[in-house]
């Protein structure tokens, strides 16, 4: 299940403010209700403005620098081209395994762009508001045609390690870390587990057998932009050829 990091803490605000009190019903009308000019209550701001405050340090503190324009587009993008290779990278650190290639869905990027600059934790965050955690699944050749299938389908999704053509909704010269794509192999692929449980109609990944790192996509992010930083380095991402529209 997706869920936003400001809805948890707002619901859970709410329901606090709610287990104070008791409420009953003593009139029921429909009709329009007109709040344009509403106030807001001075108590419960005092009392969300600490909660507030607290996320919004977190959110402000900078993280690394980009270099240059990162645009969600397709076939490839900058963006899905860094976002894939991060869950390539990071999944393999995590588990101390071979990872083949990576694949997202390009709906799971929740931004169009981020601008060059300083990259603060709240970039992050607006990117990839989802609770989802990176996994690994062992695919078996027919099946990781599949995911490459979808992947072309839906004009092209973020991976990394992989290269391919796309003619009429369908892959051409598939190419994984170089070499001729074959059916007749296994592979690995690192991605998130609203994909490996089905989402985005995969639902052939479903009963698959995941390799769970337990660690947020947005906090692997974060921690390889900080990495970066840590060894003097800025983020850059480009766009090389690895998806195109034959």
């Amino acid at each position: 299940m997706r869920k936003a990091y400001f809805s948890f803490y707002s619901i859970a605000f709410i329901l606090l403010l709610l287990g104070c009190k008791t409420f009953s019903l003593s009139l029921e009308q429909d009709g329009l209700i007109n709040i344009k000019n509403a106030t807001a209550d001075s108590t419960i701001l005092e009392l969300y403005e600490p909660y507030k405050l607290q996320i919004d340090k977190q959110m402000n503190v900078q993280i690394g620098v980009l270099e240059n324009d990162l645009l969600k587009e397709k076939p490839e993008s900058n963006l899905g081209n860094l976002c894939a290779h991060i869950a390539l990278v990071q999944t393999q650190l995590y588990l101390n395994s071979k990872i083949d290639f990576a694949v997202l869905n390009y709906g799971g990027l929740r931004v169009p762009s981020i601008a060059k600059g300083n990259l603060l934790t709240a970039d992050i965050y607006k990117l990839m508001p989802f609770d989802n955690s990176l996994v690994s699944i062992e695919l078996d050749g027919p099946t990781t045609l599949k995911v490459i299938e979808k992947a072309a389908a839906e004009g092209g999704w973020p991976v990394d390690g992989i290269r391919f053509k796309i003619a009429n909704g369908l892959p051409k010269e598939i190419l994984i870390n170089g070499e001729p794509f074959d059916l007749s192999k296994n592979y690995t692929i690192a991605t998130i587990d609203y994909l490996a449980n089905g989402g985005d109609k995969m639902d052939f990944l479903r009963e698959k057998k995941q390799n769970m790192t337990g660690v947020f996509f947005r906090d692997a992010i974060i921690e390889y932009i900080k990495k970066q930083t840590l060894n003097g380095q800025t983020i850059k991402a480009e766009k090389d050829g690895r998806l195109s529209n034959e």
